[in-house]
């Protein structure tokens, strides 16, 4: 993806915001939001540095309505915020299929898959 094209991603993202489901849910999201930003888990900017941040990317927000369990068994609603990174722009490349594989560092995950097994029958016992 050359320069033009990213800038291209990043006007129609900014112009075009996030998904509905943000929308809908906006009031969950701002709790969420707001309970990330006091953890430290997210930095907010505001739209106008977009451009002053070399190589920037925008991702739209969404909220996702699951189910979960309580400790009596009643299933109560759970929200999740998500970033669309599979979400193209103009481009047709989202930022996920922009990912240069070749130059991430090896991830080995031989020694969780045996503490995973060795967790789960300790629970079980």
């Amino acid at each position: 993806m050359n320069d033009t094209q990213r800038k291209a991603d990043l006007d129609f993202h900014k112009n075009r915001g996030n998904h509905k489901s943000s929308i809908l849910y906006h009031e969950v999201m701002d709790r969420l939001i707001t309970e990330d930003i006091k953890r430290g888990f997210s930095l907010p900017l505001p739209i106008s540095c977009l451009n002053k941040i070399p190589n920037a990317s925008l991702a739209p927000l969404g909220c996702q309505r699951q189910s979960t369990i309580d400790e009596k068994g009643h299933i109560i609603p759970k929200y999740h915020i998500t970033h669309d990174q599979t979400f193209p722009g103009p481009s047709g490349l989202s930022v996920n299929l922009r990912v240069q594989k070749e130059l991430l560092p090896l991830i080995l995950y031989s020694f969780i898959i045996s503490r995973l097994i060795h967790y789960i029958v300790s629970l079980q016992l």
